[in-house]
């Protein structure tokens, strides 16, 4: 059948990714450099084998959606953040006695990127709640279930956990966590991932028939 289409990420972070619209000809996953130079053959087929999980367990179409939805309203956030000032100062240039409205148009240009940033971190709350952390767990058992063995994916789960990282803003990490093998903020607190530990465990109590 059709396959999705496998890149590899520059940088030396250790994470993998899934994206895509559902199928698997419309679908994609991808390893860091990182991760291929420091994963056994084993490891990287485990880690790439929760990616196709993903894949196949159709759950990338809500992940890829939401992300774009993040990145879209962060980086609306962040135009309206930078040409706050250029808007204030073109007002203030134009009339002395529209200086103070110019000023208060900075603070309200400032506030709805604030909030359209806050709204942001919330859609990946609600994909935590409702869909992530289980696909994950999900995943994990597609590939423990592909390899026959956790035991691959749990060495290559403890060693993400040393480098997840993808090198990018943290605006960007929270729009991409949600497609990622690990995330890539493990010290956040609105991450979209159970923890590493947790997984370990899990794959741990696995039963593969």
């Amino acid at each position: 059948g059709p396959m999705p289409r496998v890149y590899v990420l520059p940088g030396k972070g250790l994470n993998a990714i899934s994206f895509g619209w559902g199928l698997p000809f419309m679908s994609a996953v991808g390893a860091t450099e990182g991760l291929i130079d420091s994963l056994t053959e084993d490891e990287l087929t485990a880690v790439m084998a929760h990616e196709m999980g993903h894949v196949y367990n159709k759950d990338i179409l809500v992940s890829t959606a939401l992300t774009i939805s993040v990145m879209m309203i962060a980086f609306t956030g962040w135009m309206m953040y930078r040409l706050g000032p250029f808007t204030s100062s073109n007002r203030s240039r134009s009339s002395r006695k529209k200086e103070d409205g110019g000023i208060s148009a900075l603070i309200v240009i400032f506030l709805i990127g604030l909030l359209m940033y806050v709204f942001g971190r919330l859609l990946g709350v609600v994909l935590q709640m409702f869909v992530s952390r289980q696909r994950e767990y999900a995943a994990d058992a597609t590939s423990a279930r592909i390899m026959g063995t956790p035991e691959p994916l749990i060495s290559a789960l403890n060693k993400i956990s040393m480098n997840p990282r993808l090198g990018v803003s943290s605006v960007a990490s929270a729009a991409v966590g949600t497609l990622c093998s690990a995330d890539p903020d493990p010290y956040d607190l609105m991450s979209t991932h159970p923890s590493l530990y947790d997984r370990v465990e899990a794959l741990s109590n696995l039963k593969i028939y």
